[in-house]
């Protein structure tokens, strides 16, 4: 199945942290990624709300322990 989200994370992942946006899988979280750490994550998430044209709630971004559920809180800030 396609996930629109998804896509632009990942490719959001991969340009931040110079890595195959192939790689990011759902379940891909921090530590699996060289050079993902809290600075790095900032970078990331100021992509992905350019991207997507969203907000994403901090506390809600604290709790997201990988890509897929950082996804899920993306399309729940597209449908708000």
């Amino acid at each position: 199945m396609h996930d629109a989200v998804f896509d632009t994370i990942a490719r959001a992942v991969a340009r931040t942290f110079h890595c195959d946006a192939a790689t990011v899988r759902q379940e891909t979280e921090a530590s699996d990624i060289n050079g993902w750490d809290s600075l790095s994550h900032v970078f990331l998430v100021m992509a992905i709300e350019d991207e997507l044209r969203i907000k994403l709630p901090l506390d809600e971004l604290m709790e997201c322990a990988n890509v897929g559920e950082l996804a899920a809180l993306a399309r729940t800030a597209l449908s708000e």
